[in-house]
């Protein structure tokens, strides 16, 4: 996720407001919350990572102020995050019976997206 670039000053970014699903991580795997102030370097290495099986509704943004101790401004991070299709799962299944007979065999299997037309 990257902020528009910035002068490398003293700047101060204030985290005003964060998705409401999923998670902002820094650089070093700390989850960004509301208030935490950053520098403009750590800043520029946040991450988004959505929730497992996302499945693509909006996403409220990530708000933010930048201060330079006599001015500030702020800002909107819109986060957009794609379903993909996952691949489907084959159910396991076993057959058994006497020799000589006709055993019945069942092949099933599910798709967390649905039926693929």
């Amino acid at each position: 996720m990257l902020f528009p670039q910035l002068p490398r000053g003293d700047l101060v970014i204030t985290i005003k407001g964060v998705p409401e699903i999923g998670q902002v991580l820094s650089a070093d795997g700390r989850v960004v919350e509301v208030g935490m102030q950053l520098t403009a370097e750590e800043a520029q290495s946040l991450r988004y990572m959505p929730p497992a099986e996302y499945d693509g509704v909006p996403i409220s943004p990530l708000i933010f102020s930048v201060s330079d101790g006599r001015n500030v401004a702020e800002g909107r991070v819109l986060i957009s995050v794609l379903p993909v299709n996952d691949p489907p799962l084959a159910t396991p299944g076993q057959a058994s019976g006497p020799e000589d007979t006709v055993l019945p065999v069942v092949l099933a299997g599910t798709d967390v997206d649905g039926t693929v037309q």
